[in-house]
């Protein structure tokens, strides 16, 4: 983790017991044998102090919250600290197609909301929503349930 080897990970799933905010970083699959040593691609672990799958907040104090998580047929997407004017709301299907996106205006206060349908998206699944600004994108795994 972070270029740090993780004493005693010798199983093909890392697993650990109580999640701490300290466990968060990059994370590689090194894998060492006679033939050599291969390597995975980083993968990043966020830890959040609440639902994972329903709040980002970055270090620079932008937030983006999806409620209710999993959405059955509308949720409110909220973001808040994000520089104010244009911006790009889009949601992504598991392949990274964009399934949807509209422009919208941040106002002054860097806060906006707004809900989400579930006949927008082609069906029931796993979706990546993304709000983009001048200054950054946000991110956040949205699930959709029949």
């Amino acid at each position: 983790m972070d270029g740090q080897e993780i004493l005693g990970a010798v199983e093909p799933t890392l697993r650990i017991a109580s999640v701490k905010a300290s466990d968060a970083g990059r994370y590689v699959c090194v894998v060492r044998n006679e033939c050599g040593i291969d390597v995975s691609n980083a993968c990043n672990l966020s830890v959040y102090p609440d639902n994972p799958t329903s709040v980002d907040e970055d270090e620079r104090g932008q937030s983006m919250r999806i409620t209710p998580m999993p959405m059955q047929s509308t949720s409110s997407l909220a973001i808040k600290g994000v520089q104010p004017g244009a911006a790009t709301v889009s949601i992504h299907d598991v392949a990274g197609r964009e399934v949807f996106m509209r422009p919208v205006m941040i106002p002054a206060d860097g806060a906006f909301t707004m809900s989400l349908d579930a006949t927008l998206l082609p069906s029931a699944g796993s979706y990546v929503v993304r709000v983009r600004t001048e200054s950054g994108e946000l991110s956040r795994i949205l699930l959709v349930v029949p």
